[in-house]
């Protein structure tokens, strides 16, 4: 019998595997002992997919795209426009800017790739398969606080779940490979500033859907009342260009 239960389908004979191998002292075609930052880069698609995703929508799953853009999170039924496809939650990790420095280099390359800079400068660190959403330029999904994303367009199945990175406050431009007919090129901070009023309007234009659709995530949402005061008309979204913040 398998030592994990209650996971998705085959992920408990994996991480039955995955145990084996940190107890003989290496990780798949790792022929040392690994450090814990190790044994997550290796494995972070089992970990991230293995148990429920609830912050993120459950419709979801990790898959390697390629090597060099490694891995993203691919909508496995119909994710409807409207749709909560994200919302940070308490179980994600927040580092000041000093934390983060002070991590020993292993753990601070993780907080670098896989976290975003919120508008208070820190950075935030999903937990789950949020950690494996691609930028965009044309992105499926966009904000409408700064805690929770919602899809501006049909997700189809096996369709990869897009954001923004442009409202993340990037230390430094990434050069783009989402290959859309609109790309960039590079991805960059001052985007919040450039397109920001542009990624507004998507999201207002997806508002009269949010209420029409199934949302697994809503029990999850931490800003509830300022969101349920934005869907009755009461208050503006969050623009994208209030994400902006000077380095």
């Amino acid at each position: 019998m398998p030592r994990f239960q209650g996971l998705l389908p085959g992920r408990a004979e994996q991480l039955d595997s995955l145990l084996d191998s940190l107890r003989a002292g290496k990780s798949g075609n790792l022929q040392k002992p690994v450090t814990p930052p190790q044994i997550f880069l290796e494995f972070r698609p089992i970990i991230c997919d293995s148990f429920s995703k609830p912050m993120v929508h459950p419709h979801t799953e990790v898959r390697l795209i390629d090597e060099k853009v490694g891995h993203g999170l691919f909508a496995t039924r119909l994710i409807p426009r409207g749709t909560i496809t994200w919302t940070r939650c308490e179980f994600d990790r927040t580092f000041s800017q000093e934390e983060v420095a002070a991590l020993a280099p292993e753990y601070r390359r993780i907080v670098e790739i896989f976290s975003y800079i919120d508008t208070e400068g820190k950075s935030v660190l999903c937990w789950d398969g949020a950690r494996n959403i691609n930028h965009s330029c044309e992105a499926n999904t966009l904000s409408i606080i700064h805690s929770v994303d919602i899809a501006i367009r049909d997700i189809q199945p096996n369709e990869q779940i897009t954001c923004e990175y442009g409202n993340c406050n990037l230390i430094e431009e990434l050069e783009c490979l989402c290959l859309a007919p609109g790309c960039r090129g590079k991805i960059g901070r001052l985007d919040a500033l450039n397109h920001g009023t542009t990624w507004d309007e998507l999201v207002r234009l997806s508002l009269p859907e949010v209420t029409q659709v199934a949302q697994p995530l809503l029990p999850f949402v931490r800003e509830r009342a300022l969101l349920d005061e934005i869907l009755k008309g009461h208050t503006a979204i969050r623009s994208h260009v209030s994400y902006y913040l000077p380095p």
